[in-house]
C-alpha cells in the first residue's frame, strides 16, 4: 500500500448563528487558541480558513492570536485558506456581491495578516459553475469542495477521483482552470464522533488506513464546515435542547488523534496547497477535468 497524504482545513466563523456576540472571546479562548497550540505542539501542517469579518473581530478581541497565526504561517505549519469577508451562499446572491465579497476578504487578509491566500474554501460547499470564475478572477488557484454530494449528483464518476486533485474549468470553457481538492465529509463526521467520545481511536485509525490504495493518494481527514466548525469542540452555546454536553476535553482528544495519525506508518500530513501541487496517478483511471 502506498502513502496516504492527509490534509485538514479548520473553518473559523465568529458570525456562526449559534454564537452570541458576548461569547466571541470565549470561543477564541476555548476553540481558536487550542487549534494553534495543537499545530505548534504537533508541528502538523494545517489549513485554517476564516472570513475577513472573523479576522477583524479576533483582531479587536485577542490580537496575539493573529501574531501566533502569522508565526506558524511563516514556519510553514499553517496555510491561510480564504473565503471572503463574509460567509455567504454564492449561488444565491448576484455575481457582483460574490466578486466584492472575495475582493474585500483579500483586503482583510492582506491588511491584518500580510498574507494573500491561494486556496479557497467554497462557502457552505454551495458550488455553481460561476464559482470557478470568481475564484480565478480573485487570484485563487485551488478550491476545496465536498466530494460526497458532488459524487451523488454524478454517479458515473470514478470514485477514486476523491483521492486526487482535479481540475475545474471556467464557465465559458476557456483554458483557465483551478485545482480542486475534495473535502470528505464522512471522514470529519467520524472525527467529530471520536472527539465527542462516541468512536474509539482504533476504529477511526482503521478507517483512515482503509483509504490507502495501490497508488499514492490524498485524503481530507477534517474539513470543518456548515455546522461542523472549530467552535463545536469544547464549546456549547446552549441554543438547542438537543445539544450534547461537554463530557471530555475535546481539543485534547483531537490532539491525540492528530498525533496518532501523524505517527502512523504510511500516513503524512501536508498543507492543502502542497497536496494541490502534486500529481497523483490513480490506476486504472486517472483524474479528469470536471
Amino acid at each position: 500500500m502506498q502513502c496516504l497524504r492527509l490534509f485538514a482545513v479548520f473553518h473559523l466563523n465568529l458570525a456562526f448563528s449559534s454564537v452570541p456576540e458576548a461569547d466571541r472571546p470565549i470561543v477564541i479562548e476555548r476553540c481558536y487558541w487550542p487549534l494553534l497550540r495543537m499545530v505548534r505542539q504537533l508541528r502538523v501542517p494545517t489549513g485554517i480558513e476564516l472570513t475577513g469579518a472573523t479576522l477583524r473581530w479576533i483582531q479587536d478581541i485577542d490580537a496575539p492570536w493573529l501574531d501566533e497565526f502569522r508565526s506558524l504561517h511563516g514556519e510553514g505549519l499553517v496555510e491561510l485558506v480564504g473565503s471572503g469577508r463574509a460567509q455567504l451562499i454564492g449561488p444565491l446572491v448576484p455575481w457582483r456581491v460574490n466578486a466584492a465579497n472575495l475582493r474585500w476578504g483579500l483586503e482583510d487578509y492582506r491588511a491584518l495578516l500580510g498574507i494573500t491566500p491561494k486556496t479557497l474554501l467554497v462557502n457552505e460547499q454551495a458550488y455553481s459553475r460561476a464559482s470557478v470564475d470568481h475564484a480565478l478572477a480573485a487570484g485563487f488557484t485551488t478550491m476545496v469542495l465536498e466530494w460526497e454530494n458532488s459524487w451523488r449528483a454524478n454517479p458515473s464518476w470514478d470514485r477514486r477521483w476523491a483521492y486526487a486533485p482535479q481540475l475545474l474549468r471556467s464557465s465559458n470553457g476557456a483554458s483557465a482552470r483551478t485545482q480542486l481538492l475534495w473535502n470528505q465529509s464522512i471522514a470529519f463526521q467520524k472525527v467529530q464522533r471520536f472527539v465527542h467520545g462516541e468512536l474509539e481511536l482504533d476504529d477511526l485509525l482503521n478507517y483512515v488506513d482503509a483509504q490507502r490504495g495501490p497508488e499514492e493518494r490524498a485524503f481530507c481527514v477534517a474539513v470543518c464546515i456548515y455546522g461542523s466548525d472549530a467552535e463545536i469542540f469544547d464549546y456549547r452555546p446552549g441554543r438547542f435542547r438537543t445539544e450534547g454536553v461537554l463530557e471530555h476535553q475535546e481539543w485534547r482528544r483531537l490532539t491525540t488523534l492528530f498525533a496518532a495519525l501523524r505517527d502512523r506508518e504510511g500516513l503524512t500530513f501536508e498543507l492543502p496547497m502542497t497536496i494541490a501541487s502534486r500529481r497523483f496517478q490513480l490506476r486504472p483511471r486517472a483524474g479528469g477535468t470536471i
